[in-house]
Parts: structure tokens; C-alpha cells; sequence
């Protein structure tokens, strides 16, 4: 599931870090269906309009909605941004329904009371974040035997953050034998039970000090 990007997929919005600026949403796409990348040959096809438009200003775009914060790198899961913010750790956005909300704060930290959720782990200086794939990928779906289904690795269950002091720190639910090992919990639609954890920290005799 990884070297082709087979299962990476894009939205309307490609998420951007900027440092102690942020993080922004950037609508790249149209909003209606097709859903055309701006400035491709899709566009000119089905929205000419606005494919001229993007030529008149060389491509450049001028919307984006913005979060406060320093944030150093981010990737796009499902419906949660998962974000380094150096000395601030690690923290998840909800960023579900992004164009569909019509106040002031579309990506949100805590979409639910914090007596229902904890959407960060403390690390000492977070730098970057991965997961395995950008599709919300359970390793604890029931599979149909019918169906010839191979069983998915837990390794897909869990994220990944490389720390400049604490070397790598892998987040989720260590025990392997929960309801919701790793970070299944994100993907199991109850939003009352969403307490990220640190399930291991790997840097023997500092070798990933400085990671990024």
C-alpha cells in the first residue's frame, strides 16, 4: 500500500504549513462535479470561466481559511489533519465538512467537549508526521472470508512523528489486545472516546536527534 500512492487521494483543499503563520486550507479544486484541478485541462473543458480566470492571475490563488498555531508539517487523513507543531508536540484537526461551515473557525481543535476527546500527544520538539496511508485504513475491520480478504498490517493503525529531541514517537493505544489498538478510535464513529496516547518512543543513544 505504499511506494505507488495507489490509495493517496486528494480533495478539494490541500492542507499547508507555514510555520508560526499556521496552517491553511487551500480549495484547489471545484467545488461542483466534476470536480476540476484548477488550471487542468478538465477545468477548460467543463468550467472555461473560471479556467481564464486562473490564466489571468498565472495561476495563482487567492483563497485559503487559516488556523493560528505553529505548525511545522501536516498530512491530510479522512477527515482530521494530523499536525507537528515543534515544541507544542502533536496535535489532530477536525477539518470534516470543511466547506459546509459557516462560522468563523473551520478547522477546529476540539470538536466535541474535552471530556470526550484528547486530540494531542506532548512532545518535546515535533517536526514531522506520516501515516502509512492517507486513506483511514482499519486493521480492525471485520473481513468476509468469502471475499479472499488479506488482513492489514497494525502498523497501518498507528502515526508516526519524527521529534527532534525524542527521535521517533509512534502514537496510539499500545495495547494490541483493545477494543482500539493504535488510533482506531478515530475511525470508530463514537466521538466520545477519542484519548489519543504515545505507544512508543524510539531513539537508542540519540541516533534520530534532530529528525525532521
Amino acid at each position: 500500500m505504499q511506494g505507488t500512492n495507489l490509495v493517496n487521494f486528494m480533495g478539494r483543499y490541500m492542507y499547508v504549513a507555514e510555520s508560526s503563520k499556521g496552517l491553511e486550507a487551500v480549495p484547489v479544486a471545484e467545488h461542483d462535479d466534476p470536480p476540476a484541478v484548477f488550471g487542468s485541462d478538465l477545468q477548460k473543458l467543463v468550467y472555461s470561466k473560471d479556467y481564464e480566470e486562473i490564466e489571468q492571475h498565472h495561476g495563482e490563488l487567492h483563497e485559503a481559511d487559516r488556523h493560528t498555531g505553529n505548525v511545522l508539517d501536516v498530512q491530510l487523513r479522512g477527515e482530521y489533519v494530523y499536525a507537528a507543531l515543534g515544541k507544542d508536540g502533536f496535535r489532530v484537526y477536525d477539518v470534516a465538512n470543511i466547506d459546509n461551515k459557516d462560522f468563523s473557525e473551520k478547522m477546529v481543535t476540539a470538536p466535541v467537549s474535552p471530556l470526550g476527546q484528547r486530540f494531542y500527544v506532548k512532545t518535546k520538539n515535533a517536526a514531522a508526521v506520516g501515516s502509512p496511508s492517507t486513506l483511514a485504513v482499519d486493521p480492525l475491520r471485520t473481513r468476509i472470508p468469502a471475499n479472499e480478504e488479506q488482513s492489514i498490517a497494525l502498523m497501518y493503525g498507528f502515526l508516526y512523528v519524527t521529534d527532534a529531541e525524542e527521535g521517533l514517537v509512534v502514537i496510539g493505544n499500545p495495547d494490541l489486545k483493545s477494543k482500539a489498538p493504535g488510533v482506531g478510535t478515530l475511525l470508530d464513529g463514537n466521538p466520545a472516546n477519542n484519548f489519543l496516547k504515545r505507544a512508543i518512543t524510539f531513539n537508542p543513544n540519540g541516533v534520530l536527534n534532530g529528525a525532521r
